[in-house]
């Protein structure tokens, strides 16, 4: 099944990257104020060791990839979502917007309460942002129909992850970004469904997305 993005949750989505960008700027403000490079004027490290600093999954390339893969696996927008360090939740927004329910795990305590200022302001009542460490103890993901990350930790990352996400339930969808993934490929407990002409060989990424399917163990 093809999920349909309609035209308003395209214009809601452009208003909810506005105030995220705004408060993402802000945060950076504070706590980079020698910062002044309009490159990373929304950039901030995270106040948590070994996290990765904040940075904006774009919102339009997001929804078009979910597109995308609503032509390769079923999607009924009934799905359950969680998002593996979700900071200021620009990902669970779009997410919320098309799925049933979105969970977002983040460390930051000051990022977490914007997240939740924003979900309030644009009222999205289908996400529960939650401050943890994701790894410690390591979440369950087997609840979960879709999974979501975008490089939460500098250290072990791959390791880490490869890890975590064998706790996902078969039929279990991974996106995610800045990860070549090899660690999920040698398991071969995941198909890669995205990009199409993928190489495991390959250290990086030819696209923005990976997208892949848990098998039946």
């Amino acid at each position: 099944m093809r999920l349909a993005i309609k035209p308003r949750i395209n214009r809601l989505i452009d208003n909810i990257f506005q105030e995220a960008n705004a408060t993402a700027t802000r945060l950076a403000q504070i706590r980079h104020p020698e910062r002044r490079h309009p490159e990373h004027e929304n950039y901030f490290e995270t106040n948590c060791p070994g996290s990765a600093g904040h940075d904006f999954t774009d919102p339009a390339s997001l929804l078009r990839h979910i597109e995308t893969v609503s032509h390769l696996v079923p999607l009924t927008g009934e799905e359950s979502v969680v998002s593996l360090g979700s900071g200021l939740g620009m990902d669970s927004f779009v997410f919320a917007l098309i799925f049933c329910s979105v969970t977002g795990f983040e460390v930051d305590q000051e990022v977490i309460t914007e997240a939740r200022r924003i979900q309030a302001l644009f009222g999205l009542t289908n996400i529960n942002f939650i401050k943890r460490n994701f790894l410690e103890p390591k979440v369950d993901l087997s609840p979960y129909d879709l999974v979501y990350f975008y490089k939460p930790l500098e250290y072990d990352f791959e390791k880490k992850i490869g890890e975590l996400v064998q706790s996902a339930k078969p039929g279990a969808i991974v996106i995610s970004r800045a990860f070549p993934h090899r660690a999920l490929h040698r398991q071969k407990k995941f198909k890669v469904i995205y990009p199409f002409d993928w190489d495991p060989t390959c250290r990086f990424m030819a696209s923005d997305y990976y997208t892949a399917v848990r098998l039946k163990d």
